[in-house]
């Protein structure tokens, strides 16, 4: 039957029409029989050929008129049977003013007006019993027949209300829908579309009386990200599958359908509230200026890139050393914003001295964003020449040409990591925060620092490590059951980072509020939740060790660091210890020597020298704090 029911197409439009029509010679015939006691000898002396050709005729163009054939009857709705009543009131209107012209002309009606009356009555019934009935057969063949998962709602507002309509008149979308909750204790117990509203107290195990449970959907409009992750949190206690309802300003013409209602995401499990950033100031620092991203085909660089696109700038060069990265996201520029006059890409090394050069001689850029470096702890751990070459000196030309070259801001984009370092790629970036700032005190040029955690969704994040991980079957290898960690969105960051920029006078280290710190083994958890699976049964998670130069927990200031507030109340300013230029310079000139030796543990010497706070863990460079 289910099968039978599937392939079943839509009836044509004129077949719909003919049926109406059949069952208007039903209605008219019934209420005749009706009005006259069922006596055939009455009712045959006005049925007439003619009272049938101006009866259908005023039915027919009434019926056109308000197109009350062409809705989809199986999917009949309040609109559809407002059309059809239109059309049987117009059809009457015309048939009484046709008959009153009749009796004018012949001194007799041709229907008598208690059983137009009457018709009116019959008709609708017919015709609007019909649909319903069909509707209802197509409803119970899909519900019984067709498997389905019982769905509750989140909320019984507007937007949950047209959710669960949407699944009730959707009789293909899969979805039985059992109830409501909703927070307003006003609420309880009520019905809302003839289905039982529930109030959470504080937990949603009182939704267990709605019935067995398979999905949540979450239709809050303007949700808070607390709540957001208190429900997701509910849910994975109780094995119900999480999904929402995008925000109605997202829905496609104004209309949701089935395939917009998506998954929650585990970032939703972090629970921080988005940081809305004013791009106005933005706009006025940067736009009509040509502008400098390095390391443009990286998250934070590319995304940097695509918010100083819409901030009008007349010239946007995206540099990077990643030839493929590189080439995507120019297409991704150009899927966006079709239009890229105004943007070059440009590929090079930022520690190839006459390129970057040349780079700054053709195209005198007047603002800097820095996003170029190696950031794999574990990695320039075991590589730091790598480290010191791309972070220190790389950073150190750069700087040098912005000067040298008169522009206006250079920001530098830096990590958390660089505070009390305990590895090598930390001090790398610590140094190059101890020089730019100490540049800022000699040049024209306004030299900022920004400094932020983790970003989620960056390359090498935890998230989709762990995601590639449960795909392959486990385990999730965490390197300490007590490792937390700050996160961000890349867009959040990066729009940070833009105010920083047009706000910053030179000099300052911009810290971001990050938030709460997230328990890396927590997270680990509720991904293997997340993905249907259960911890010890269907997946493990494998213990693996600090890794070399790896913390247990991460800083965004340094013990001797406080900070100074600013407009905005996401972005403070560290009050760090400032330095003289020539002396760091005579530093980072020295690490250069060790560099160009290869002489790797007195290179990192000299860099704890530059960074006394530089004290190296789980790695071979602990014997240089001894």
């Amino acid at each position: 039957m289910k099968f039978i029911f599937s392939k079943v197409s839509f009836l044509p439009r004129w077949i719909v029409l003919v049926l109406d029509l059949f069952l208007l010679t039903i209605g008219l015939v019934g209420s005749s029989h009706l009005r006259f006691n069922f006596s055939v000898e009455a009712v045959s002396e006005f049925l007439t050929t003619r009272l049938f050709l101006i009866y259908f005729t005023t039915y027919f163009f009434s019926i056109i008129f308000f197109e009350a054939h062409t809705g989809i009857i199986r999917y009949t709705q309040k609109k559809d049977a407002f059309n059809i009543m239109k059309a049987i009131v117009l059809a009457n209107l015309l048939f009484a003013t046709l008959d009153a012209i009749y009796f004018f002309y012949y001194g007799r009606l041709l229907l008598p007006p208690s059983v137009l009356g009457i018709s009116i009555l019959l008709n609708s019934t017919l015709l609007l019993g019909y649909r319903i009935l069909v509707k209802e057969i197509f409803h119970y063949s899909f519900q019984s027949l067709a498997p389905r998962r019982n769905v509750v709602i989140y909320g019984a507002g507007a937007a949950g209300r047209l959710t669960a309509n949407l699944f009730m008149e959707n009789h293909q979308s899969g979805y039985n829908v059992l109830g409501f909750i909703d927070d307003n204790p006003k609420l309880e117990k009520t019905k809302v579309q003839g289905k039982t509203v529930i109030t959470p107290k504080n937990s949603l195990d009182s939704v267990k009386q709605l019935g067995r449970i398979d999905e949540l959907i979450i239709a809050i409009n303007e949700i808070t990200s607390q709540k957001k992750k208190w429900i997701i949190e509910e849910c994975l206690r109780l094995s119900i599958t999480v999904r929402e309802v995008p925000s109605t300003d997202k829905w496609v013409g104004g209309i949701l359908s089935v395939k917009q209602i998506k998954d929650v995401k585990v970032e939703d499990l972090l629970g921080r509230r988005p940081i809305n950033v004013a791009s106005h100031n933005a706009i006025n620092a940067f736009s009509g200026k040509v502008v400098l991203v390095t390391g443009a085909a990286g998250s934070i660089g590319s995304e940097i890139g695509n918010q100083l696109y819409k901030c009008g700038v007349s010239k946007l060069l995206l540099l990077d050393q990643a030839e493929s990265p590189l080439y995507d996201l120019q297409q991704d520029l150009i899927s966006k914003y079709q239009d890229m006059s105004n943007v070059e890409l440009i590929l090079c090394d930022i520690t190839n001295v006459s390129a970057i050069t040349a780079v700054f001689d053709t195209h005198r850029p007047a603002v800097v964003f820095h996003a170029a470096a190696y950031k794999h702890v574990p990695l320039m751990e075991n590589q730091p020449f790598e480290a010191v070459n791309t972070n220190v000196l790389g950073t150190k030309i750069l700087a040098d040409l912005a000067s040298k070259h008169n522009a206006e801001k250079f920001v530098l984009i830096s990590t958390d990591k660089a505070v009390n370092p305990t590895n090598v790629m930390g001090a790398t970036k610590r140094s190059a925060e101890i020089y730019t700032q100490s540049l800022n005190r000699e040049s024209e040029t306004e030299y900022i620092t920004t400094r932020f955690g983790n970003v989620l969704g960056s390359n090498g994040s935890v998230i989709p490590l762990f995601k590639k991980q449960i795909a392959n079957g486990g385990p999730i290898k965490v390197t300490h059951p007590e490792i937390t960690r700050f996160f961000m969105t890349i867009p959040e960051a990066c729009s940070l980072v833009l105010e920083a920029g047009a706000m910053g006078l030179g000099g300052e280290i911009f810290v971001f509020d990050m938030g709460s710190p997230v328990k890396i083994l927590d997270l680990a958890k509720n991904m293997i939740k997340f993905a249907g699976l259960e911890l010890g049964r269907d997946i493990e998670i494998e213990f693996t060790g600090l890794r070399p130069g790896e913390k247990l927990y991460e800083e965004v200031l340094a013990k001797n660091e406080n900070t100074k507030p600013t407009h905005h109340p996401k972005i403070m300013i560290a009050d760090v210890v400032e330095h003289d230029h020539e002396a760091v310079h005579l530093r980072v000139l020295s690490i250069k020597k060790s560099l160009d030796e290869r002489n790797e543990f007195e290179m990192v010497r000299k860099l704890k020298a530059l960074v006394p706070e530089f004290r190296s863990t789980v790695s071979r460079f602990e014997v240089l704090d001894r």
